[in-house]
Protein backbone atom coordinates (compact mmCIF):
# COMPACT_ATOMS: atom_id res chain seq x y z
CA UNK A 1 0.00 0.00 0.00
CA UNK A 2 0.98 3.59 -0.99
CA UNK A 3 1.83 5.96 2.00
CA UNK A 4 3.46 9.06 0.68
CA UNK A 5 1.03 11.40 0.30
CA UNK A 6 2.38 13.06 -2.42
CA UNK A 7 2.34 10.20 -4.44
CA UNK A 8 -1.55 9.81 -3.32
CA UNK A 9 -2.31 12.93 -4.39
CA UNK A 10 -0.51 11.94 -8.07
CA UNK A 11 -2.49 8.94 -7.95
CA UNK A 12 -6.28 11.10 -7.17
CA UNK A 13 -4.56 14.00 -9.96
CA UNK A 14 -4.24 11.30 -12.36
CA UNK A 15 -7.21 9.20 -11.97
CA UNK A 16 -9.25 12.54 -12.33
CA UNK A 17 -7.41 13.60 -15.49
CA UNK A 18 -8.24 10.22 -16.65
CA UNK A 19 -12.00 10.54 -15.65
CA UNK A 20 -12.12 13.97 -17.50
CA UNK A 21 -10.42 12.48 -20.76
CA UNK A 22 -12.54 9.11 -20.70
CA UNK A 23 -15.77 11.13 -20.25
CA UNK A 24 -14.83 13.42 -23.76
CA UNK A 25 -12.76 10.73 -26.01
CA UNK A 26 -15.00 7.46 -25.32
CA UNK A 27 -18.61 6.13 -25.71
CA UNK A 28 -18.67 4.82 -22.76
CA UNK A 29 -17.21 7.73 -21.03
CA UNK A 30 -19.32 9.91 -22.07
CA UNK A 31 -22.48 8.23 -20.84
CA UNK A 32 -20.88 7.49 -17.34
CA UNK A 33 -19.47 10.84 -16.89
CA UNK A 34 -16.09 12.03 -15.61
CA UNK A 35 -17.79 12.16 -11.76
CA UNK A 36 -19.12 8.99 -11.69
CA UNK A 37 -15.52 7.40 -13.75
CA UNK A 38 -13.68 8.93 -10.94
CA UNK A 39 -15.97 8.07 -8.19
CA UNK A 40 -15.43 3.98 -9.63
CA UNK A 41 -11.51 4.96 -9.96
CA UNK A 42 -11.13 5.69 -6.45
CA UNK A 43 -13.05 2.73 -5.08
CA UNK A 44 -11.17 0.34 -6.93
CA UNK A 45 -7.72 1.73 -5.99
CA UNK A 46 -9.03 1.78 -2.47
CA UNK A 47 -10.56 -1.88 -2.96
CA UNK A 48 -7.31 -3.22 -4.45
CA UNK A 49 -5.47 -1.68 -1.55
CA UNK A 50 -3.43 0.84 -3.66
CA UNK A 51 -4.30 3.80 -1.24
CA UNK A 52 -5.00 3.60 2.00
CA UNK A 53 -8.78 3.86 3.44
CA UNK A 54 -7.95 7.72 4.86
CA UNK A 55 -4.91 9.72 5.02
CA UNK A 56 -4.50 13.66 5.26
CA UNK A 57 -4.93 14.25 1.25
CA UNK A 58 -8.13 12.61 1.84
CA UNK A 59 -9.28 15.40 3.96
CA UNK A 60 -7.34 17.68 1.97
CA UNK A 61 -9.23 16.68 -1.52
CA UNK A 62 -12.89 16.48 0.49
CA UNK A 63 -12.45 19.19 1.80
CA UNK A 64 -11.36 22.16 -0.54
CA UNK A 65 -10.89 19.89 -3.81
CA UNK A 66 -14.59 18.77 -3.78
CA UNK A 67 -15.91 21.94 -3.51
CA UNK A 68 -14.04 23.59 -5.86
CA UNK A 69 -15.16 20.85 -8.26
CA UNK A 70 -18.71 21.05 -7.21
CA UNK A 71 -18.90 24.53 -8.17
CA UNK A 72 -17.11 24.33 -11.48
CA UNK A 73 -19.29 21.65 -12.01
CA UNK A 74 -22.28 23.74 -11.31
CA UNK A 75 -21.46 26.55 -13.72
CA UNK A 76 -21.20 23.84 -16.78
CA UNK A 77 -25.25 23.30 -16.09
CA UNK A 78 -27.78 23.87 -18.58
CA UNK A 79 -29.97 26.16 -16.97
CA UNK A 80 -32.42 26.17 -19.81
CA UNK A 81 -32.48 21.83 -18.97
CA UNK A 82 -32.58 22.31 -15.23
CA UNK A 83 -35.62 24.37 -15.63
CA UNK A 84 -37.21 21.75 -16.77
CA UNK A 85 -36.54 18.69 -14.51
CA UNK A 86 -36.34 21.42 -11.23
CA UNK A 87 -39.07 20.09 -9.35
CA UNK A 88 -37.81 16.63 -9.51
CA UNK A 89 -34.73 17.30 -8.15
CA UNK A 90 -35.69 19.64 -5.20
CA UNK A 91 -38.30 16.84 -4.74
CA UNK A 92 -35.12 14.53 -4.63
CA UNK A 93 -32.94 15.86 -2.49
CA UNK A 94 -35.70 16.86 -0.19
CA UNK A 95 -36.60 13.25 0.12
CA UNK A 96 -33.14 12.37 0.74
CA UNK A 97 -32.44 15.01 3.33
CA UNK A 98 -35.85 13.37 5.38
CA UNK A 99 -34.45 9.58 4.82
CA UNK A 100 -30.88 10.78 6.16
CA UNK A 101 -32.31 12.97 9.01
CA UNK A 102 -35.10 9.53 10.09
CA UNK A 103 -32.05 7.54 9.49
CA UNK A 104 -30.02 9.23 11.92
CA UNK A 105 -33.11 9.27 14.43
CA UNK A 106 -33.55 5.39 14.39
CA UNK A 107 -29.46 5.25 15.25
CA UNK A 108 -29.75 7.42 17.61
CA UNK A 109 -32.33 5.20 19.25
CA UNK A 110 -31.30 1.66 18.29
CA UNK A 111 -27.58 2.16 19.89
CA UNK A 112 -26.75 3.36 22.87
CA UNK A 113 -23.08 6.03 22.36
CA UNK A 114 -23.44 6.90 25.78
CA UNK A 115 -25.40 10.36 27.33
CA UNK A 116 -24.46 12.04 24.40
CA UNK A 117 -26.33 9.67 21.75
CA UNK A 118 -28.53 12.30 20.16
CA UNK A 119 -25.19 14.34 19.76
CA UNK A 120 -23.39 11.85 17.88
CA UNK A 121 -26.48 11.31 15.45
CA UNK A 122 -27.14 14.96 14.75
CA UNK A 123 -23.62 15.56 13.96
CA UNK A 124 -23.79 12.93 11.78
CA UNK A 125 -26.57 13.50 9.88
CA UNK A 126 -25.23 17.06 9.33
CA UNK A 127 -22.12 15.11 7.61
CA UNK A 128 -24.22 12.92 5.22
CA UNK A 129 -25.93 16.19 4.53
CA UNK A 130 -23.04 18.51 4.23
CA UNK A 131 -19.49 17.54 4.18
CA UNK A 132 -16.85 17.13 7.21
CA UNK A 133 -17.17 20.85 8.07
CA UNK A 134 -20.82 20.36 8.29
CA UNK A 135 -20.28 18.30 10.60
CA UNK A 136 -17.38 19.88 12.85
CA UNK A 137 -19.12 23.31 13.12
CA UNK A 138 -22.64 21.20 14.23
CA UNK A 139 -20.35 19.17 16.96
CA UNK A 140 -18.73 22.21 18.10
CA UNK A 141 -22.31 24.05 18.11
CA UNK A 142 -24.21 21.14 20.41
CA UNK A 143 -20.93 21.64 22.73
CA UNK A 144 -20.08 18.00 21.64
CA UNK A 145 -17.19 16.69 24.54
CA UNK A 146 -14.32 15.44 22.25
CA UNK A 147 -14.58 11.97 24.15
CA UNK A 148 -17.73 10.93 22.70
CA UNK A 149 -17.42 7.65 21.06
CA UNK A 150 -18.19 8.05 17.61
CA UNK A 151 -20.25 5.61 16.06
CA UNK A 152 -18.31 3.25 14.73
CA UNK A 153 -17.31 2.43 18.67
CA UNK A 154 -20.88 1.18 19.03
CA UNK A 155 -20.96 -1.03 16.80
CA UNK A 156 -17.71 -2.95 18.95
Amino acid sequence: MISNEWLILGIFAVLASFSVWAAKYTKWGNYLGYVNIAVILGLIVVNLKIVPEWSDIHNLAFNYFVPIAVVLVLLQADLRILKKVGGKLLLTLGCAIAFTMLAAVAGGLILDCGPETYKVFAAYAAGYVGNAQTLNLVASALNMDPGTPCVCQCFR
